[in-house]
């Protein structure tokens, strides 16, 4: 544990030093943009600074975990679980409508997913997806809803993001399918393809 401590104390001060040297170089008095080898380095630097997500372990789900899910939801006999390479998930329905709670490694709720309609987007969301995709069929639209107090990254359709609130859309298009992630503010970016 000292070590994985110790290690990670390195890797900040690393990027600390690096971030600080890039930004006096970024703002040395010239105006230029930053060299295709700076950008690089930024971009591996933002990448170096995820938290790795430790994998589950075991083939049952945690004790841990059911009693969080208990606290934050209560009861629900009807709940089914999950377990995944990364988190262990709870399919439940809250309210009328089926969420699933992703609980990571220390059983910390990082967050839920529950099923939307195109209407639930943001206005200017929806418009920008019906004019760049309007070839394409809206498959499905989830909302991923962040448990802000817990800094674990969340993995969806096999990649990770940063942890925050956002609609994922999937449109398909003949064979080819795309995955949207769309901010609550109503910002639209391609998130992955799927397979």
């Amino acid at each position: 544990m000292k070590k994985i401590l110790f290690a990670s104390a390195a890797l900040l001060i690393a990027f600390i030093t690096i971030h600080a040297q890039t930004l006096d170089a970024i703002a040395g008095g010239d105006d230029t943009k930053p060299t295709k080898e700076e950008r690089k380095e930024i971009k591996k630097e933002k990448r170096d600074e995820r938290i790795t997500l430790r994998r589950v372990r075991g083939n049952e789900i945690s004790y841990q975990s059911k009693e969080q899910f208990n606290r934050s939801y209560g009861t629900h006999p009807e709940v089914q679980w999950n377990k995944g390479k990364y988190f262990e998930e709870a399919l439940f329905n809250n309210d009328g409508i089926m969420t699933t709670a992703y609980f990571d490694a220390d059983s910390q709720l990082v967050g839920t997913t529950s099923d939307k309609t195109m209407t639930d987007l943001p206005l200017s969301a929806q418009k920008q997806i019906a004019r760049q995709y309007k070839d394409y069929t809206v498959q499905k639209v989830i909302f991923f809803d962040d448990n802000e107090a817990v800094d674990t990254d969340m993995i969806l359709y096999g990649s990770q993001f940063d942890d925050a609130d956002n609609y994922f859309v999937e449109l398909t298009k003949d064979n080819k399918s795309v995955v949207l992630q769309v901010s609550t503010e109503g910002l639209v970016g391609y998130f992955t393809g799927v397979e």
